[in-house]
C-alpha cells in the first residue's frame, strides 16, 4: 500500500516528486503504469499488466485478507489483466481464499485468476467454496479459470496460463485438500528433479488448447516456480521456469515468480521439442519494479514470437514517481479497514496488546492510531540480511525468556530464524520511528496450525546435537540459492570453513572429510546479553560434540514444518517425537490469557522494549558491536 519502511513517511501519500528515498506502493505503481499505457496507446501498440502471484500477505493488508481483500481491490483498481495463486495466497488454505475473492468480487472487484494446475478433491469438503469459485469455461462468470483468452484492442489474441511450481507447492503446507501437480513421487515432494514431469504433464494440454482450439497468437505462463539462481549456467538449468520452457511446446514468454528475483536480463530458453526460443523474465518482487517488456508477433505463426532487449527492463518504484491521486486517495480508507478487520475485534489491537502487556484498544476516529503506533526508534537502518535475521531471532528468544520467567518453560538454548520468513529490514526514515506497520512486515506471514488465527505461532521443541550441526551443515550449503536455508540463530555462534566440503546429504554429516562447521558456541545466561558464548557445545578439531544432548530450540511454526528437510525431528523435552501442534507455545500461567505466542507479536513486543527506546547497535553492521554469529575461520 505505501512505500516500505518506514510507512509513516508515505502518509499522506506527497503530491510533488522527492529524491528517491522511499520505494514501492501502490499510488505509485499506478502512476508508472499510466504513463506505460499512455506511451503504448501513442505508438499504436497494445498493454498486458499481468502478475505472477503472491499477491497478499507480507504487509498489514493480511489482516484484512479474507474480510476486505484489499490487496485484490488495489490490483483491479491498477486494471491487472490476469494474475496466478501463488503460495502464500493459501497460507490461510483454501476456504479463507476463497473468502478473499468473493469479499473482493463484491467490493472493487478483482483481476481474472488463472490457475493450470490446480486440482481439487474429490473426497475432501475442505477446498469446495473455492471449487465453486473456479470455472472450466470461459463464458462463465467464474473468478478462476485454467486458462484466459485475452483479447487486445489492436487484435491480437493472447493465451495466459499459470501455474504453481514444486517447491512453492511444497512450502504452502495450508494448501490442503488443494492440490498442484501431484507428485510423481510423494515421498520427494519438494524436489524438481523428481516432480517437474507432473507440472509438464498438466501444463502441455492447456497450451495446446490454446494453440490448437483458441488459436492465439502468443501464449504467456505466469509462473509461480521461479529461477534459484540465474546468473550461472548450473542455476539457469535447474531452474523451475527454465526446464518448463523447455518441456512445454507452446509458450512464448515466462513471468516468474516465487524466487524473488530482481534480475534484469531475460533467460533465453529453446523448447527440446520444437527448438522454438522461450523467454523467462523476472518480475522483482515486493512491488519495487515494474517489469517491462516489448514483445513482437510475427504475422507468420511459423515464425518466433521477438522481444526488445533494448527497453527490457525492471523500473524502479520510488518517490521520484508522484503517486497517482485517485489511488492515493483510498489509503486512508484502507487503513481504517485493517485496523478494525478481525472476527472477534480489531485483531491488530489484539496483537499490539499481547506484545505491549496491556490492553490497546482501536479508536475509529483516529486512523493510523494502531497502524502508525510508534514502537522504538532508531539512528541506523537495518537492512543487512543476517543483521534482520539476528533481530528476529533474538525477539524469540527473549520472549522465551519471559515465559520462562514465569515459569511457562524452561530457559530455552536457541531461536532459529530463515530468511524465507523475513521479509523486510528497519529503515530510520525522516523521524527515526519504528511503527507497527514496519515491524509487521519484517515477519507478516502466516496462519496457525492450530486455529487458523493469523500469525505463525512460536514454536519450541528440541532436537539433538547431532540433528542441528546437520541443519546449520545445510544451511552453509545450501543458503546461497534457496533462502529458506539461509538461517540466523540467537543465542550461539557458529564457526565455519569454507574451504572443505559442503555436507549436502544427511549421510555426509557422519563423514570426518565433510562439513563446514568447525565450532559451535552457546550463550548460557541471557541476563548478560545474548552474545557472551561461554560453553562449547561442538568442536571438530578437539572432538567435541555430537553426543546424546538435548538443545531446546524456538522458532516459527512454518520453519519448524520443515525440520525434516535439514535432518531434525523436533521432539519433546523427555526426547519423544511429538507433533507441531503440540508445541505451540502458549500464554499461560499466572496473568495469561491461554493465547498462542505469535513470532509477530514477540517481534514488537522486542522492539517496544528497546533499552533507552531506541534499538541497540547490536544490529548496525557499521558498528563495532555488531554481533557476528556466522563467522567464517578459512576459506573465507
Amino acid at each position: 500500500m505505501f512505500s516500505f519502511s518506514p510507512e509513516r513517511d508515505d502518509y499522506p501519500m506527497a503530491t510533488t516528486a522527492a529524491d528517491g528515498t522511499l520505494h514501492g506502493g501502490f499510488a505509485r505503481r499506478a502512476t508508472l503504469i499510466a504513463k506505460e499505457r499512455e506511451a503504448a496507446q501513442a505508438a499504436g501498440e497494445d498493454v498486458l499488466l499481468v502478475s505472477a502471484g503472491d499477491n497478499h500477505m507480507g504487509t498489514l493488508s493480511t489482516l484484512a485478507f479474507q474480510t476486505e481483500s484489499i490487496d485484490y481491490g488495489a490490483m483491479k483498481a491498477l486494471g491487472y489483466d490476469a494474475t496466478t495463486i501463488g503460495n502464500h495466497e493459501l497460507d490461510f488454505g483454501p476456504k479463507a481464499l476463497a473468502q478473499a475473492i468473493a469479499s473482493a468480487a463484491q467490493a472493487e472487484g478483482l483481476p481474472p485468476i488463472v490457475a493450470s494446475n490446480i486440482h481439487f478433491s474429490d473426497t475432501d469438503a475442505g477446498d469446495d467454496d473455492l471449487a465453486a469459485l473456479y470455472g472450466p469455461n470461459l463464458s462463465d462468470d467464474k473468478p478462476i479459470h485454467r486458462y484466459l483468452v485475452l483479447n487486445t484492442p489492436g487484435g491480437l489474441k493472447v493465451g495466459v496460463i499459470g501455474y504453481v511450481g514444486v517447491n512453492a507447492s511444497h512450502v504452502a503446507p495450508n494448501k490442503a485438500p488443494v492440490s498442484f501437480s501431484a507428485p510423481v513421487d510423494p515421498k520427494h515432494d519438494g524436489d524438481p528433479d523428481v516432480n517437474l514431469p507432473a507440472v509438464y504433464a498438466d501444463l502441455r494440454p492447456v497450451v495446446d488448447t490454446l494453440r490448437n482450439d483458441e488459436h492465439v497468437d502468443l501464449v504467456i505462463g505466469l509462473g509461480h516456480a521461479g529461477v534459484n539462481d540465474p546468473t550461472t549456467p548450473e542455476g539457469i538449468a535447474a531452474g523451475e521456469d527454465t526446464r518448463i520452457c523447455e518441456n512445454v511446446s507452446g509458450i512464448d514468454v515466462i513471468i516468474s515468480g516465487h524466487r524473488h528475483r530482481h534480475d534484469v536480463q531475460p533467460l533465453k530458453m529453446t523448447n527440446t521439442a520444437t527448438q522454438r526460443p522461450c523467454v523467462v523474465l523476472n518480475a522483482g518482487s515486493y512491488g519495487l519494479e515494474l517489469g517491462r517488456v516489448d514483445l513482437s508477433i510475427p504475422a507468420d505463426p511459423s515464425q518466433p514470437v521477438a522481444f526488445d532487449e533494448a527497453t527490457q527492463t525492471l523500473e524502479p518504484i520510488n518517490d521520484t514517481i508522484v503517486p497517482d491521486p485517485a489511488i492515493a486517495s483510498k489509503a486512508e480508507s484502507w487503513v481504517a479497514r485493517i485496523e478494525a478487520a478481525g472476527t472477534q475485534g480489531s485483531t491488530l489491537a489484539q496483537m499490539l496488546s499481547h506484545a505491549a502487556g496491556a490492553t490497546i484498544v482501536d479508536d475509529p476516529a483516529s486512523v493510523g492510531d494502531l497502524y502508525f503506533r510508534k514502537l522504538t526508534t532508531t539512528d541506523f537502518d537495518v537492512t543487512d540480511v543476517h543483521a534482520v535475521l539476528w533481530l528476529a531471532a533474538d525477539a524469540m528468544l527473549s520472549q522465551t525468556d519471559v515465559l520462562a520467567s514465569a515459569g511457562v518453560v524452561p530457559q530455552t538454548d536457541i531461536a532459529v530464524e530463515s530468511a524465507g520468513v523475513v521479509r523486510a529490514g528497519l529503515l530510520k526514515g525522516k523521524t527515526g520511528e519504528i511503527s507497527v506497520a514496519d515491524a509487521f512486515n519484517v515477519v507478516p506471514l502466516g496462519v496457525s496450525p492450530a486455529n487458523g488465527t493469523a500469525g505463525y505461532p512460536l514454536v519450541r521443541a528440541y532436537v539433538s546435537l547431532l540433528e542441528f550441526r546437520a541443519v546449520v551443515e545445510f544451511s552453509l550449503a545450501l543458503s546461497a540459492t534457496n533462502d529458506d536455508f539461509d538461517l540466523g540463530f540467537s543465542g550461539i555462534k557458529v564457526e565455519f570453513d569454507k574451504s572443505r566440503p559442503a555436507a549436502e546429504k544427511l549421510v555426509d554429516i557422519f563423514d570426518p572429510s565433510k562439513g563446514q562447521v568447525m565450532r559451535i558456541s552457546l550463550d548460557t545466561d541471557h541476563s548478560n546479553g545474548l552474545d557472551q558464548y561461554d560453553q562449547v557445545l561442538y568442536d571438530r578439531a578437539a572432538s567435541i560434540g555430537d553426543d546424546g544432548r538435548l538443545l531446546s530450540v524456538v522458532t516459527s511454526s512454518y520453519i519448524a514444518q520443515f525440520a525434516g528437510d535439514a535432518g531434525a525431528k523436533l521432539k519433546n523435552e523427555q526426547g519423544q517425537k511429538t507433533p507441531i501442534i503440540d508445541l505451540i507455545l502458549h500464554r499461560t500461567g499466572a496473568g495469561g490469557d491461554g493465547s498462542e505466542v505469535k513470532e509477530v507479536e514477540a517481534f514488537m513486543r522486542f522492539l517496544l522494549a528497546s533499552p533507552g527506546g531506541k534499538l541497540p547497535a547490536t544490529y548496525d553492521v557499521s558498528s563495532p558491536s555488531f554481533g557476528q554469529r556466522w563467522v567464517c575461520v578459512g576459506g573465507c
